[in-house]
């Protein structure tokens, strides 16, 4: 089955939502969950996806009916493969993110012999 570009954002929304809130609570052996409604409305906030709020609600019912989230305690959660998917796209996402990272931190020009200019 293969994921559209909405569904596959949403999941990798969904998934580092968690792993970025469960970070500050770790120490307090305490967990965060996002209701249906809070997570679209974050979806919607980002800017990356045009959809109106009932085309991300489908989305969301695609990916559950997919049996990659699930909707327990009115929380949102990640199933066991939409988490192996999370971490797909979690290793894809990485390495564009380890040369962001690179080039924003060191000297570019280090890394080639003769940097060529011009004039505009």
């Amino acid at each position: 089955m293969r994921l559209t570009r909405t569904e596959k954002f949403m999941l990798y929304t969904l998934g580092r939502w968690y792993v970025e809130a469960n970070k500050k609570l770790k120490k307090r052996s305490l967990m965060v969950k996002v209701s249906k409604s809070d997570f679209i409305t974050l979806v919607m906030n980002s800017g990356i996806v045009k959809k109106k709020q009932r085309a991300l609600y489908k989305n969301l019912e695609r990916l559950e009916k997919d049996k990659f989230i699930s909707y327990k305690n009115k929380s949102l959660v990640l199933t066991e493969r939409g988490v192996d998917f999370f971490k797909k796209i979690n290793k894809e996402i990485n390495s564009y993110l380890k040369v962001h990272k690179t080039l924003n931190k060191k000297n570019i020009f280090k890394y080639s012999n003769k940097v060529q200019t011009k004039f505009l």
